[in-house]
């Protein structure tokens, strides 16, 4: 693996591990045998850093979410995969989604960092909002009346519920905090 590539994998554990601030250049050059100057060639600085992991990470939830929405068979479906996908983030309660473990630490974020950030959190309320719309239109969820509140309402269910899994290093408040949204889900496409 070169160098960039064990940054960027190391940094993503970590931060999502421990957050961003706890994230030092000399903790990451620690972990991959470098110099703290390696790092400081491929991100000057620590928000270089972070611009590179939201990329990725961006990148790779947008075609994860693609493939939800193409596969799934209703937009209930759709949604669950998402419950389901941002539950496998949290990797047995040890870790949150970058989003996450950022949006946390926002303050020390950089004003570039933040506009992902902002820009992350409005495409995945899109997609839900398209996503509760499907399921309002193919009768696959009970209880919709605002595809575009009940979006704001269940990503701060989603990010929420993996604060609380974190912080208790476990996935059952996890599944707790998102059970009645699951109950919502009448499985039945028509």
């Amino acid at each position: 693996m070169d160098t960039k590539r064990a940054l960027l994998t190391s940094a993503e554990r970590l931060m999502r591990q421990h957050g961003y601030d706890a994230v030092s250049f000399g903790a990451l050059a620690e972990e991959i045998g470098i110099k703290t100057a390696s790092i400081h060639y491929h991100f000057p600085r620590k928000a270089d850093l972070a611009l590179a992991l939201l990329d990725l990470y961006a990148a790779k939830l947008e075609r994860q979410r693609g493939n939800i929405a193409m596969n799934a068979g209703s937009g209930g479906a759709a949604i669950a995969s998402l419950v389901s996908l941002y539950r496998a983030a949290l990797n047995d309660g040890r870790q949150l989604c970058l989003c996450v473990a950022f949006a946390v630490g926002r303050e020390h974020l950089s004003v570039e960092v933040k506009a992902i950030l902002e820009r992350f959190h409005q495409q995945t309320l899109n997609w839900l909002e398209n996503a509760f719309e499907r399921a309002r239109q193919d009768k696959s969820m009970r209880g919709i009346s605002d595809p575009k509140a009940e979006a704001a309402a269940c990503l701060a269910l989603l990010e929420g519920a993996q604060i609380i899994a974190r912080a208790a290093g476990r996935l059952a408040p996890y599944d707790a905090a998102t059970e009645a949204l699951k109950q919502r889900m009448t499985g039945d496409p028509r």
